[in-house]
C-alpha cells in the first residue's frame, strides 16, 4: 500500500521551506504522523555533485551544465533519498511532504532549454524518475507562485540571517526570471495547485525565513481562520488526489481482467479504454432519450467493452 505525497514547489525564494514546516507543525498537532524530506540533501554523500553544480565548480552559469546533465545529478540524490530515508515510510501508507521534488527539475532545468526542446526533455525527466528510478508520483504539488523581486528580497534576506552565499542559480537574476516564467507554465501545464503572492492585502506572503511583512498569506498565517481554511483545502487536496488514485488502480485492474493487461500493450488497452468510456458518457449525457433507464457511466462502460473487444478480440464483459 503506498502513501500520500505532497509536494510544495517554486522558485528560490517563493516561502517552501516556510509552508512547508507550517503544515508540518499542524499535521503533528492533530497526531498525524509524517515524514518531512527537503531536497537537495546538502552535506550528504549523494548531493556532492548537486553542491558542486550550485557552487559553480562546473561551470559559472547555470546554463554551463545543460539540463539533462543537472537533472541526473538532482535525480541521484531524491533516488538514494529515497531509498535510505523515507521509501520504506511511504511504502507502508505514511504520509511524506516534500520541500521540492522531481517537479524543481521541470522549473528549473526546462528553463534552459528553448521551447521545442521542452517537451521532449520534461517527458524524458518523468519516465527517468518516476518510470525507471521507481520514485513515487506526487499526489498533490503546491506551487507557490511570487514575482522576482520578492524572490530577490527574500534570498537577500535568508542569506544575511544565516551567513551564506547564494550558488550560481540565485545569482542570476534573468535565470530566475525565466525560472518563474517556466513554472508557471508547468503548474497550468501539470495541473499543480497554484498558490499566489498577492501584493496587495490580507493575501501577502511572508517570505521563506521571514522579510515579507506580518500579512503572511493562509498557508503562513498560524492564527484565525485563513489559516485553518487553507489546511483544511490542502487536507482535502490530498484525500482527493489519494481517492483519484484508488479509483485509477481500480479502473486499471478491471481493464487487467476484462481486456488481459500487462506490460506496455495492456497500458495502451486501458487507455483506449478510458478515452472509449468518456465518449460513451458523453453521448448518453447528450442524448438521454435513446438511453432510457441507463446511465451515463453504464453506458460508457458498455460502449468501452465493445471498442475494446473489437480491437483487441477479448471476452465480453460480464456488465
Amino acid at each position: 500500500m503506498n502513501g500520500r505525497l505532497i509536494v510544495f514547489e517554486g522558485t528560490d525564494g517563493s516561502g517552501k521551506a516556510t509552508q512547508s514546516r507550517l503544515l508540518c507543525e499542524h499535521l503533528q498537532r492533530e497526531n498525524i504522523p509524517y515524514k518531512n524530506i527537503t531536497f537537495p540533501q546538502y552535506g550528504k554523500p549523494s548531493a556532492a555533485m548537486v553542491q558542486e553544480y550550485l557552487d559553480g565548480n562546473l561551470g559559472r552559469r547555470p546554463g554551463d551544465v545543460n539540463a539533462y546533465a543537472a537533472s541526473l545529478m538532482f535525480s541521484m540524490d531524491r533516488y538514494a533519498s529515497y531509498k535510505q530515508d523515507w521509501g520504506a515510510f511511504y511504502e507502508a501508507g505514511g504520509l511524506v511532504i516534500a520541500d521540492r521534488y522531481t517537479t524543481s527539475n521541470a522549473v528549473h532545468q526546462a528553463s534552459k532549454l528553448p521551447p521545442e526542446e521542452r517537451t521532449v526533455f520534461l517527458n524524458w525527466l518523468f519516465e527517468l524518475e518516476y518510470g525507471k528510478l521507481g520514485l513515487p508520483k506526487p499526489d498533490l504539488v503546491l506551487y507557490l507562485d511570487v514575482d522576482l523581486p520578492t524572490s530577490l528580497k527574500r534570498m537577500q534576506h535568508r542569506q544575511e540571517k544565516h551567513n551564506t552565499k547564494a550558488d550560481i542559480h540565485e545569482q542570476d537574476a534573468a535565470y530566475l526570471e525565466n525560472c518563474l516564467r517556466i513554472g508557471r507554465l508547468a503548474a497550468a501545464h501539470y495541473g499543480w495547485t497554484v498558490v499566489p503572492f498577492m501584493k496587495d492585502g490580507a493575501g501577502q506572503q511572508g517570505g521563506e525565513d521571514g522579510g515579507g511583512g506580518d500579512k503572511g498569506a493562509a498557508l503562513r498565517r498560524r492564527d484565525g481562520d485563513g489559516a485553518q481554511v487553507e489546511r483544511d483545502h490542502i487536507q482535502k487536496k490530498a484525500e482527493a488526489a489519494r481517492q483519484e488514485k484508488e479509483r485509477d488502480i481500480a479502473r486499471r485492474g478491471r481493464a487487467g481482467a476484462l481486456y488481459g493487461q500487462d506490460g506496455d500493450e495492456g497500458e495502451g488497452r486501458y487507455r483506449i479504454a478510458q478515452e472509449a468510456e468518456a465518449e460513451g458518457r458523453k453521448t448518453a449525457q447528450g442524448k438521454p432519450g435513446e438511453h432510457i433507464g441507463e446511465s451515463p457511466e453504464r453506458y460508457g462502460a458498455q460502449r468501452a467493452d465493445m471498442i475494446c473487444r473489437t480491437a483487441f478480440h477479448t471476452r465480453p464483459s460480464p456488465l
